[in-house]
C-alpha cells in the first residue's frame, strides 16, 4: 500500500510561503516530487507516495525519507517501503 504522511505547517511567518513535499533516498537523493504549493502556519498536506520515482519506475525496497520544506525550514518522515 501506498505511504500516507500528514504534515502540519508551523513555525512560519504570517501569510504563506512556498513548499515541497519530496521523497528522499538515503544519501539526500531527490527520488520524487510529491508536491508543491504554499503553506501558512497552522496548515496541513497530506501526502501518498505510490513507491514510484520520477519517471514513474518503481524504488527499491529499503528505507526513504518524505520531506517538507517549507519557510527555510524541513520536516522529515522516514518510511521503509518493501516491494
Amino acid at each position: 500500500p501506498p505511504a500516507h504522511v500528514r504534515f502540519l505547517a508551523g513555525g512560519l511567518l504570517p501569510g504563506s510561503s512556498p513548499a515541497w513535499v519530496r521523497v528522499l533516498d538515503l544519501s539526500g537523493r531527490t527520488v520524487r516530487d510529491l508536491w508543491s504549493g504554499s503553506l501558512a502556519r497552522g496548515d496541513c498536506i497530506d501526502v501518498m507516495w505510490d513507491g514510484r520515482d520520477n519517471e514513474r519506475r518503481l524504488a527499491h525496497s529499503g528505507y526513504y525519507f518524505l520531506s517538507l520544506e517549507v519557510g527555510g525550514e524541513v520536516t522529515t518522515v522516514r518510511v521503509a517501503w518493501l516491494r
